[in-house]
């Protein structure tokens, strides 16, 4: 069986944490913010996201569409990162 490293983890959650918030900055639903970003209605549904991280291309189109740099998208993550952190211990 596989180890999953706990920071791993982390992250991984923290991305989607960030995904989730720009979704409810936006009055927008998971389904409704990867149809705004021209991607497929189901690639950011939750029970979608098992391990699996979004891919870099998900990811430029929701900062694009949204207006988010890839810098501010960063101070967010780590933000998120140390706060999934601290909320596991």
């Amino acid at each position: 069986m596989l180890k999953v490293d706990k920071r791993y983890m982390n992250i991984h959650i923290a991305i989607w944490n960030v995904i989730d918030s720009i979704a409810k900055k936006n009055n927008l639903s998971s389904y409704k913010l990867a149809l705004s970003c021209g991607l497929d209605s189901s690639s950011l549904l939750p029970n979608k996201r098992c391990n699996k991280f979004p891919n870099i291309y998900t990811i430029c189109k929701i900062l694009k569409n949204f207006n988010v740099s890839f810098e501010e998208f960063g101070k967010i993550l780590d933000m998120e990162i140390k706060n999934v952190e601290e909320n596991k211990q």
